[in-house]
C-alpha cells in the first residue's frame, strides 16, 4: 500500500510541473505559440545573429542611452611586421582611450553569438524591449552595405539578452556581457593606467599644494641606488617654502599615494563646471615630472564618505578616487622634511663653540668614521677638559651630550618674518676637511633669535631658514631622555666633575643647580 501511495505522489508532481511548463510558455516571450515561427534547434546548430570580417568593416556606430559616437579601423603594422587592426573614436583621435576596450567592443560586431533563437517573424517587438533597444550597433561595411544590431530587454531569468539583426524579425538571445559592452558610456573607454601613468622611482620634480594652509612645496626628487635592489631611495631636496632636505620616508610616501592611484568609477567626459566637483579650487594638487613627461593631479570634494573627485591633466574626465588612497595629504609640512638644524656625525666635527643664554663652552673631537667612543686614541674635551666619560653600563655620556647639541628640531615654518638677528643662542661647528671629496675645512655657524617667549628663529651662516624651534624643547627642558642643550651641558659637567677613573654612576642622579 505504501508503495502505491509513492507512486501516486510522484506522478502528482509530474503534472505540476508539466502544468508550470505550460503556463510560463503563455507568458514569457518566445517560450509559447504567439502565431510566429519557434525554433528548438541546439545551441550548436544555431547561426549567428551577425557575423561578418572584420577588415570588411568601414566603420562602427554605437548608439546607447547615454553616447552615441563613431569608432573608425585602421590596419597598422607592428614591431614584428604583422598588419594588425586598431580603433579609434571619431573626433577624439587624442583622447587615451584603451586600445583593448576598443578592440572589444568592436569586435561585437565581428560574431554576435546567439545563445537561443527565441522567436522569427517578430513583427512586435516591445514584448522584448526591441522596440527601444537599450544599445544599437551599427556596422557600415566597405561594399556599401549597412546592418543595425539591437539589443533589448535582459531574459527574466537573467545573464541573456533579447537581441535582433535589421528587420529580420529574428529575435535571439545573446549573452548580457555581450549587449553592456554596447552599452558602454564613452567615457568608460578610458585607459585608466593612463590617469597618471608615472613610476615614482622615475622623479625628478614635485610640487604639492594645499591651498587650506597656503602650503606649496617643491622639491627636486632624485633615485638613489637602482631600482628594485631593495637599498634604493628617492632623496628630496625641498626649495620652497624652505631650502631644507626633504624627509625620504615622508615624501616618498606622498608621492607613492598619486602614482599608485586606482579609478573607482569616471563621472564626466569634458566637464564644463568644475565647480561642482570642487576642482576649480582643488584642495590638493600635484605636479609630478620625469625625464618623460609632467601631470598634475588635482583632488576636489568628497563625492561621498569614501571617495574624491579627482582630475588629471593626462585625461578629459572627472573620475573618482578612493580617499582611503591619500593618507598622506594632510602631512605636517614639517614632517615632509628634514626636522634636524644642525644635524653633523661626530666624527665629522672638530670642535664646536656655544653661547645658549649665556651659557658659554667649547668642546673638541678627535675621532674617525671607523672609530667608536670607547676605542684608544679617541679624545673628547670641553672647555680642555677631559670629557670621554662612561656610565656604569659602559655607555659614553659624551655622545649622548653631542646627540643633545645636533637634536634641535625644527618646530614650525614662519617664511613671511623678516626677523633680525640677535643672536640669543649661537653653534659655531668647526667641520673638518674632506679630502675623499677634495672639499676643505669650514665652519658652520647656528644662531637663534628670540621670537616670542616660546620659540626662536633660526639663521644658518647668518641667514634666516624661515623657520624656528622650541626654545624649551632645544635649550631648558628637563625631561629625561629629552634634555635641552643647557641641562644637558650641566649633567656631562657634573659627570665629568664625579666620574672615579673615567666612570659615573648614573644611578646615583645629577645634582644640577
Amino acid at each position: 500500500m505504501l508503495k502505491q501511495y509513492r507512486s501516486l505522489i510522484v506522478f502528482g508532481a509530474i503534472i505540476v510541473v508539466l502544468l508550470l511548463v505550460w503556463i510560463g510558455s503563455a507568458v514569457i516571450p518566445g517560450l509559447g505559440n504567439s502565431g510566429e515561427t519557434t525554433t528548438t534547434t541546439t545551441a550548436a546548430a544555431i547561426d549567428p545573429l551577425f557575423k561578418t570580417d572584420m577588415t570588411g568593416i568601414q566603420y562602427l556606430e554605437v548608439v546607447n542611452a547615454t553616447d552615441t559616437f563613431k569608432l573608425i579601423p585602421e590596419n597598422v603594422t607592428d614591431k614584428d611586421g604583422k598588419v594588425v587592426q586598431i580603433w579609434s573614436v571619431e573626433g577624439k583621435e587624442d583622447y587615451p582611450f584603451s586600445s583593448s576596450t576598443l578592440e572589444s567592443l568592436a569586435k561585437v560586431a565581428g560574431n554576435v553569438y546567439a545563445s537561443k533563437e527565441i522567436a522569427t517573424g517578430v513583427t512586435d517587438l516591445a514584448p522584448y524591449g526591441l522596440d527601444k533597444p537599450s544599445a544599437t550597433l551599427r556596422v557600415f561595411l566597405k561594399d556599401g552595405a549597412s546592418h543595425e544590431i539591437k539589443f533589448g530587454n535582459e531574459i527574466p531569468s537573467g545573464y541573456y539578452d533579447y537581441a535582433t539583426l535589421d528587420n529580420s524579425g529574428r529575435v535571439c538571445t545573446v549573452a548580457s556581457s555581450t549587449g553592456d559592452r554596447v552599452r558602454v558610456k564613452l567615457m568608460d573607454l578610458l585607459d585608466k593606467a593612463k590617469v597618471v601613468g608615472l613610476d615614482p622611482n622615475g622623479l625628478t620634480s614635485l610640487v604639492f599644494e594645499r591651498p587650506k594652509d597656503e602650503l606649496k612645496l617643491v622639491s627636486t626628487v632624485k633615485l638613489i641606488g637602482e631600482a628594485g635592489s631593495g637599498s634604493e631611495y628617492l632623496d628630496f631636496s625641498i626649495q620652497e617654502p624652505v631650502r631644507r632636505n626633504g624627509s625620504s620616508e615622508g615624501l616618498t610616501k606622498l608621492v607613492s599615494e598619486p602614482t599608485a592611484l586606482a579609478v573607482v568609477s569616471f563621472i564626466e567626459l569634458d566637464p564644463v563646471d568644475l565647480a561642482q566637483y570642487g576642482l576649480d579650487k582643488p584642495q590638493y594638487s600635484f605636479t609630478l615630472t620625469t625625464e618623460e613627461k609632467t601631470v598634475q593631479l588635482k583632488i576636489g570634494n568628497k563625492a561621498d564618505s569614501a571617495n574624491y573627485y579627482a582630475m588629471s591633466d593626462q585625461l578629459p574626465a572627472v573620475f573618482t578616487v578612493a580617499a582611503s588612497t591619500f593618507t598622506s595629504v594632510d602631512m605636517k609640512v614639517t614632517e615632509m622634511m628634514d626636522r634636524f638644524v644642525c644635524l653633523e656625525s661626530i666624527w665629522e666635527v672638530s670642535k664646536i663653540e656655544a653661547d645658549i643664554l649665556g651659557t658659554k663652552f667649547v668642546t673638541e673631537i678627535e675621532m674617525t668614521k671607523d672609530q667608536r667612543a670607547d676605542d684608544d686614541g679617541v679624545v673628547f674635551t670641553i672647555d680642555g677638559e677631559n670629557a670621554r666619560i662612561f656610565s656604569e653600563k659602559d655607555k659614553s655620556l659624551y655622545s649622548i651630550f653631542y646627540q643633545r647639541l645636533i637634536g634641535i628640531l625644527i618646530e614650525g615654518l614662519d617664511t613671511a618674518a623678516q626677523p633680525v638677528n640677535t643672536r640669543d643662542v649661537r653653534l659655531v661647528f668647526h667641520i673638518k676637511a674632506d679630502e675623499e671629496n677634495n672639499v676643505p675645512a669650514y665652519t658652520k655657524i647656528i644662531e637663534f633669535a628670540k621670537r616670542d617667549d616660546y620659540t626662536y628663529y633660526v639663521f644658518t651662516d647668518g641667514v634666516y631658514g624661515g623657520y624656528f624651534v622650541d626654545g624649551e624643547k632645544a635649550f631648558t627642558s628637563d625631561r629625561t631622555d629629552n634634555e635641552g642643550i643647557l641641562v644637558a651641558y650641566k649633567m656631562i659637567r657634573y659627570a665629568m666633575e664625579h666620574a672615579v677613573d673615567g666612570i659615573f654612576n648614573t644611578q646615583e642622579g645629577y645634582q644640577l643647580d
